[in-house]
Formats: structure tokens, C-alpha cells, sequence
């Protein structure tokens, strides 16, 4: 099954912000195609990046057409469906994500959760891609928390965005802001 734009549009973003990350891309040949930061790689994230923005574009090839799965690689390992955690260069563990919305209403929902949650000052950091229209969010400070704990908090967070999509989404549909 073929990635949908937008779901590329993620994963791109998501590898894009995050230091060390990477993509296996599944071609429709057969080939595997690696992406990431390093000259090692057979393609560079940025130019990745560039080909998608281009891809909405009707005078340029459209790349879902050729993409046949994508994969995560690098530092960033699948936690659960859209969520990926990171082990920062001080053994701590990350949570990332990345989102359709705004960087200001994904930061909402992140401070709604701290103020809700049991453990307090929590960091979070935002990395919006506007050209890409996604915000990649990061969280991490979460060390001396439980790991089931860690893993709620970070799908709390993901969740509320995800929910916040879908409902953006259907009032966009519906004609309403």
C-alpha cells in the first residue's frame, strides 16, 4: 500500500527535526532507498524533503506514486503508531511525534498536560516545518519518571493532537473554522 502525501509529509518532517534520524523508503521496483543526514546515505533528507513539497505540485512527479512503504530508522525507533522515542546523547529517553497542526495549538495541548499531569515541568520542544505544514514535537526531562508512565504521558500528548486533527479536519471539510 502506498503512503498517502500527508503521511509522508510526516515521516519526512519527523526525520527532518530530529538529529541522527533516518528513512528507509520501499520503492515500487523493489528497491530499498535510504535517506538521512550523513553523506553515507543514498539520498539526503533535505532534498527528500524538497521532492514532497513538490509533489502537491501537479507539473512535478507525485512520489506516493512510487513510495510503496516507509520506515523509520536511525535514532528514532516506532513506539507505538506515530510515536517514536530517541535516546539522547545523555542516555535519556525522547518522545517525539510529529502533527498537522500549528505549532501554538500543539503547544496548548502540551502545557494542558503538564498542568494535569502528576509530575511537572516536563520539555517539550516544537519544531514547526511550515513549508511542510507539520510540527514535529519532542518530549524528554521525563527520566526520573516510571516508563509506563513516560510511554502515557507521550500518548496523551499524541493523542490530543491526533484527536485535534480530526476534528480540525472535519470542520474543514464542513466549511467551518
Amino acid at each position: 500500500m502506498h503512503p498517502t502525501l500527508e503521511s509522508l509529509r510526516l515521516m519526512v518532517g519527523l526525520a527532518h527535526a530530529i538529529p541522527d534520524a533516518a528513512l528507509q523508503l520501499d520503492l515500487r521496483d523493489g528497491r530499498t532507498l535510504e535517506v538521512g543526514h550523513r553523506p553515507n546515505y543514498e539520498l539526503d533528507l533535505c532534498s527528500l524533503r524538497q521532492a514532497v513539497l513538490h509533489s502537491d505540485c501537479p507539473r512535478h512527479p507525485n512520489l506516493t506514486d512510487w513510495i510503496t512503504d516507509i520506515r523509520p530508522t536511525g535514532s528514532i525507533t516506532p513506539e507505538q503508531a506515530g510515536l517514536f522515542t530517541r535516546t539522547a546523547p545523555d542516555s535519556s529517553r525522547q518522545w517525539w511525534f510529529a502533527t498537522l497542526l500549528r505549532p501554538e495549538t500543539a503547544g496548548h495541548f502540551l502545557r494542558a498536560i503538564d498542568a494535569d499531569s502528576n509530575y511537572v515541568d516536563l520539555e517539550a520542544v516544537l519544531r514547526p516545518d511550515p513549508c511542510l505544514a507539520v510540527t514535529v514535537v519532542g518530549i524528554s526531562g521525563m527520566s526520573w519518571i516510571p516508563a509506563a508512565d513516560q510511554l502515557a504521558i507521550a500518548l496523551e500528548a499524541y493523542e490530543s493532537c491526533l484527536v485535534e486533527e480530526l476534528i480540525h479536519s472535519g470542520r474543514t471539510r464542513s466549511g467551518l473554522k
